[in-house]
């Protein structure tokens, strides 16, 4: 091997090494920012959750009311239960879609993490065959100029 093809095999080097770093840094931003999302859609989920217990207990307290047969405004009740069954109706399905947004940033968040981390693991092969190259070339070297030594 000559050595114009040594020397361009040890350029190779530094810009793999940014390369993989570059990776990394990305990784670990993109990582981030899906923990953050996550985070965001558990948080507005818990809210949604709560709100939902409310308008439950609100509906339990006028379903009692209602059956108080000596209650004058029972037509007022009705009305008011209707319309918290609404809201509750309507809470259900926030949460259900919240829920499904949540399920699928999970699963996308858990895709996106193991696609980076096959091509982290991919350049850290391709890293790691450079490296041994490079020893090996420089080992050939060693001996090239121990044999030129020794003739001269």
């Amino acid at each position: 091997m000559t050595r114009t093809q040594y020397e361009g095999m040890n350029e190779d080097l530094p810009r793999l090494l940014h390369s993989h770093e570059e990776q990394l840094r990305v990784m670990t931003e993109r990582n981030k920012s899906l923990r953050k999302n996550v985070k965001e859609l558990t948080e507005l989920l818990k809210a949604k959750d709560d709100e939902l217990m409310k308008a439950n207990e609100k509906l339990v307290h006028l379903e009692k009311l209602n059956r108080d047969k000596h209650l004058t405004d029972r037509e007022k009740l009705l009305d008011q239960l209707e319309d918290v069954k609404m809201k509750l109706q309507k809470s259900d399905e926030q949460v259900t879609v919240l829920n499904r947004k949540l399920m699928l940033e999970s699963k996308t968040s858990k895709q996106r993490l193991n696609s980076e981390m096959s091509k982290h693991k991919q350049c850290q092969k391709q890293l790691n065959q450079a490296l041994t190259e490079v020893d090996r070339l420089t080992g050939l070297l060693e001996v090239s100029k121990n044999t030129c030594s020794v003739l001269f």
